[in-house]
């Protein structure tokens, strides 16, 4: 039964929001599909996608070289529930086709991910339906795709063409897999709902924009100008937008960079030492984040005051560069960084020159790095480097003795990598030989009842980079494997056909021992893995255009031979090759020369992966914890003392806890300096090489300055112990810090703190806040263009 009186009360509300939910918002001259977006471009695809990237496009300056950091927008298409009607839109139709209150978020992904997201996009689709559809299918902006739907999943994308952004005019350049792209995704897939966990899992550095249905009103707002400018695109358009500049000059600007130095600062020094404490980073979605890690900390600040900001951010710049040589020490460069800005600051108050104290401050940096190398001595023995592990750690021993039992089972060239555990304690599990992330082709290949899996002993390798589809390639290898009583395991580019179908047949019938799988990898990758396990084995690749072999014409010895062989439907492991030590050594020197040349990231970490197969295996660190808060905390710890470990065994060791950049002041007596602003510079640094014992110490609840005072009467090795609170011999205590850390921390802080100082005048962007124009036509939408022609979809 209604309620008369709440219904009377109710109808004053009810009228304004009749009136809010019927306000036009924008127009459009066509029909706005929505049926289409399931299988291919559509132009409410365009148009959403386009708002997307306009919300982040619209921060862009319009001198800059770089038009735009975010080029590239996605969303699914089940995003879209109802179409647009052409005319005039209210605001209650956009909340009937995307119901949905998400926030956009801008991340950074890798192009290979990239890739494999579009892949995934067109693989449900049946390419034998007159309209083959996909719910994952993804409407783009910023990408021009050609896909061939006849194409088995998986190889359905023939090229992308990516708009760039650091350019002065915005055009479509081929994708490149090891780069990072930026760009724009709906909440929910940042969030990896919907089975978009690619992204979630890899995404970086993350920026939350605007909810979705107010950038795409912000977006329909820009169209209200003449038809023939409304046609033009956003980056035709970025030109004609203005900016109001505020500028700032001075020591009123220095105070103001230096008071979000002093934020940003203050936060990461928290964390510094075995006392330090930890810090809690709200996040968007899902649990707070508790972290005792310098560049997360660092990472997480976003300070509102603009210029402010903008000394924070120069110093996050500090952390992060530390963080990507070494791997750690972004507190000490933080510290060290805050510290140098602050006293140069000061004295160019009084009136000394910047540049001046710039080339002091270099000078003595180069000092330091020398004496560092001098006091450094190899790491090389397993407790050494627990030592150095369990530092980094803030003294977790457990994780100390975890990394050193790991580098100790794969050495010094093994890949360690760090997941989360399924259980409440750390494990280390080690896999010795060569595994891969392909699984058999078949699963009648299954020859185990203790599991889905192929497990052989003792067994025979038939390797080729070429697809095999005849079966009279193969009966060659199958009697071999027969006459010898062995098992033969195939690793093709691909088996398919005829060839897949006997192999099948004659498994299932008579039992035959053998198993398919595809080659791990594309392209010369997929070559070079090949042929190390040909190496490992000591067989041949098959199908070289070189190669005068024939699969028709193999023999016994063109075989590899490998101890034991295990077969998922994910991955292949091949254990105890039977290849030739010092053919397996030849190429595993060869790899590391191919790592030391390349300049590509994705390059390097590709062959890192295939040195580890062939010389030592791989660890995986499992993180335990009772919660998912806990675990991520621990992961952070032993990412670093992994990071600090490799870098130790890299440059070896010095005394930790500041000790040896107390020990580098007395060194720079002895600096010759030009003049006497250069010499200001050096006592800058002369001040700050104190800041990191100092911190330590007062994060220890003691007074920092009567501990550095302490430690500087002390000679070599000697140092506090924050932990127990006592002076000691550091080294003799397991106390060290990697040379590589330390040098990486003082070289990064001193070239950005110095560079700050420099700084006479700052300018930021302020959009101006016209009112708009009349309303005029949409012109069709699109104008960012879209996914580029799909022409390949047949």
């Amino acid at each position: 039964m209604q309620d008369e009186a709440v219904l009377v009360a109710l109808e004053p509300w009810q009228a304004q929001l009749e009136e809010a939910s019927n306000r036009i918002v924008g127009n459009s001259r066509v029909y706005l599909q929505q049926v289409e977006c399931a299988r291919g471009e559509c132009n409410l695809g365009n148009l959403y996608t386009d708002a997307m990237l306009h919300a982040f496009i619209k921060k862009a300056s319009a001198e800059a070289s770089n038009w735009s950091n975010v080029t590239i927008a996605l969303t699914s298409q089940g995003n879209f529930r109802v179409p647009l009607p052409a005319g005039n839109i209210t605001y209650k139709q956009l909340v009937a086709m995307c119901p949905w209150e998400n926030h956009l978020y801008a991340l950074n992904l890798r192009g290979d991910r990239l890739l494999q997201l579009m892949e995934d996009s067109v693989a449900p689709m049946n390419a034998s339906l007159k309209f083959p559809t996909s719910k994952r299918f993804l409407q783009v902006s910023g990408l021009r795709i050609i896909y061939n739907l006849k194409a088995e999943p998986g190889k359905r994308v023939r090229q992308i063409l990516v708009r760039c952004s650091n350019c002065p005019v915005p055009e479509y350049q081929p994708l490149e897999q090891s780069q990072h792209y930026r760009l724009v995704v709906m909440e929910y897939l940042a969030n990896g709902k919907n089975g978009f966990s690619l992204i979630s899992d890899h995404a970086q550095d993350l920026e939350m924009g605007p909810f979705d249905l107010d950038a795409l009103m912000d977006y329909m707002t820009m169209f209200r100008l003449p038809v023939s400018l409304a046609r033009t695109s956003i980056s035709r358009q970025l030109a004609m937008r203005g900016y109001a500049k505020d500028v700032k000059f001075g020591a009123e600007v220095r105070a103001m960079m230096l008071q979000g130095v002093d934020v940003l600062a203050d936060a990461v020094a928290v964390t510094m030492g075995p006392k330090g404490r930890n810090v809690i980073i709200e996040q968007s979605w899902g649990s707070p984040k508790i972290t005792k890690d310098g560049v997360t900390v660092a990472k997480s600040i976003e300070l509102k005051d603009k210029f402010q900001n903008i000394g924070a951010k120069l110093v996050q710049d500090v952390a992060n560069n530390t963080n990507e040589e070494a791997g750690d020490g972004t507190t000490t460069a933080t510290v060290l960084a805050r510290a140098i800005a602050k006293e140069g600051f000061e004295k160019i108050s009084k009136g000394a020159n910047p540049v001046e104290i710039r080339r002091g401050v270099m000078v003595a940096v180069e000092t330091v790095k020398d004496n560092l190398k001098t006091m450094s001595r190899p790491v090389k023995t397993p407790e050494e480097i627990a030592q150095v592990a369990t530092i980094s750690a803030n003294g977790d021993q457990a994780v100390g003795k975890l990394i050193s039992d790991a580098m100790k089972r794969v050495g010094r060239d093994g890949v360690i990598t760090v997941k989360d555990g399924k259980t409440l304690i750390d494990e280390l599990e080690v896999i010795e030989g060569m595994k891969f992330d392909r699984g058999y082709i078949s699963p009648y290949f299954i020859n185990s009842s203790k599991g889905a899996k192929v497990e052989f002993q003792d067994a025979l390798l038939l390797l080729s980079e070429k697809k095999i589809s005849s079966v009279q390639s193969i009966i060659p290898a199958l009697e071999l494997a027969n006459s010898q009583r062995k098992p033969l395991v195939i690793i093709a580019e691909d088996i398919d056909g005829e060839a897949l179908s006997t192999l099948v047949v004659n498994r299932l019938k008579i039992g035959l021992q053998v198993a398919a799988v595809k080659a791990p990898g594309f392209g010369d990758n997929r070559k070079s893995t090949l042929t190390d396990m040909a190496i490992a084995s000591g067989g041949i690749v098959f199908g070289d255009d070189a190669d005068l072999v024939k699969l028709e014409d193999v023999k016994v010895s063109d075989l590899g031979q490998v101890g034991e062989v295990v077969i998922t439907k994910d991955d292949t492991l091949l254990l105890k090759g039977k290849g030739k030590k010092e053919d397996v050594q030849r190429r595993v020197d060869q790899i590391k020369e191919q790592i030391t040349e390349t300049t590509s990231e994705y390059e390097k970490e590709k062959l890192q992966e295939r040195l580890a197969r062939l010389a030592s295996g791989v660890a995986l660190l499992r993180v335990g914890g009772s919660s998912e808060v806990e675990v991520n905390e621990k992961k952070d710890r032993v990412h670093d003392a992994l990071n600090a470990t490799r870098a130790a065994v890299e440059e070896g060791i010095v005394p930790g806890g500041g000790t040896a950049l107390l020990r580098c002041i007395e060194k720079l007596d002895a600096v010759s300096t030009q003049n006497d602003d250069q010499k200001l510079g050096v006592d800058i640094v002369r001040r700050a090489l104190r800041m990191p014992c100092m911190t330590i110490a007062k994060n220890a609840g003691v007074d920092g300055a009567m501990v550095v005072a302490k430690v500087e009467t002390m000679e070599g090795d000697y140092g506090y112990d924050a932990l127990k609170g006592e002076y000691g011999n550091l080294i003799e205590k397991g106390i060290i810090d990697p040379t590589k850390v330390v040098r990486t921390a003082i070289t990064d802080a001193a070239g950005v703190a110095s560079l700050l100082t420099t700084a006479e005048a700052v300018v930021t962007e302020t959009p101006k806040d016209d009112a708009a124009p009349g309303m005029g036509g949409m012109g069709g939408m699109g104008g960012m263009g879209g996914m580029g022609g799909m022409g390949g979809m047949m």
